[in-house]
């Protein structure tokens, strides 16, 4: 979904979703999009380099101990 907003429209910074519309009201996502530098091996950067880093964390409570558990999928995005 945030990837195909295309590059422009990813906001760079860390967003949080609580309440994550039906049937998945017991998740939470996290969303984490940097600047990244590809001819630093992807190291983080503070200035636009035309690639972004796109991490997103879904996190629920386990059925079995209650405890958090959660998956992460990174993706980069360039500029066309």
């Amino acid at each position: 979904e945030i990837i195909s907003s295309g590059y422009d429209s990813i906001s760079v910074g860390t967003f949080i979703e609580n309440s994550v519309s039906s049937p998945f009201e017991s998740f939470k996502r996290q969303n984490y999009s940097v600047y990244v530098d590809p001819s630093q091996n992807m190291q983080n950067s503070l200035t636009d380099t035309g690639v972004k880093k796109i991490e997103i964390t879904v996190i629920w409570k386990s059925v079995f101990n209650w405890a958090d558990k959660n998956v992460k999928i990174t993706t980069l995005i360039s500029k066309k």
